[in-house]
């Protein structure tokens, strides 16, 4: 049963909170075949309360997180600058707990991560890239208007990992 979220910027008591729900959403998305020593290594090191304590910090990233109650669900985060495609404003991370998923908080997430864009970058215009293996999530960006435009890959420890790059090109309605 959908329930009652909120959308807000995240703040520095939110960093321990983002970190954990990373490990999570990161582990269930990469981790399919059990967790390697490269996967939990990769995880332990990358997803940590003073990494996200820094990027809540970083002026050239937006951070916002979904909340039920006081209980963090999901988060996204967009970046300017890094350009894989023409598109200035990448969508880093769209991170929501699976018991979550269904219920509006990535399409919420990213409509307020395309405001972001807009407002720093003056375009609404963003892209992604998303694991080739996850249909759910690729069907739920096309769903959206993304279009795969590209692929790259995620390297871990030398083995690659096919990623599509996906780029929403509307205006905010």
């Amino acid at each position: 049963m959908p329930q009652h979220f909120s959308i807000r910027p995240a703040t520095a008591n939110d960093a321990a909170p983002i970190a954990a729900l990373g490990i999570q959403v990161w582990l269930h998305t990469y981790a399919t075949t059990g967790i390697s020593t490269s996967g939990a290594n990769y995880v332990l090191s990358e997803f940590t309360e003073h990494r996200y304590q820094q990027l809540i910090a970083d002026t050239s990233k937006d951070l916002m997180v979904a909340e039920i109650g006081d209980h963090l669900v999901g988060y996204a985060m967009i970046g300017w600058g890094n350009m894989f495609t023409d598109v200035q404003v990448e969508v880093e991370k769209l991170y929501v707990q699976e018991y979550f998923t269904g219920q509006g908080i990535g399409k919420a997430l990213l409509a307020s991560s395309r405001l972001a864009a807009q407002k720093y970058c003056g375009t609404p215009s963003v892209w992604l890239m998303v694991n080739a293996k996850n249909m759910n999530a690729i069907q739920f960006y096309q769903k959206l208007g993304y279009r795969h435009e590209g692929d790259t890959d995620f390297v871990l420890d030398g083995v690659k990992h096919k990623n599509h790059v996906m780029v929403l090109r509307t205006a905010i309605n």
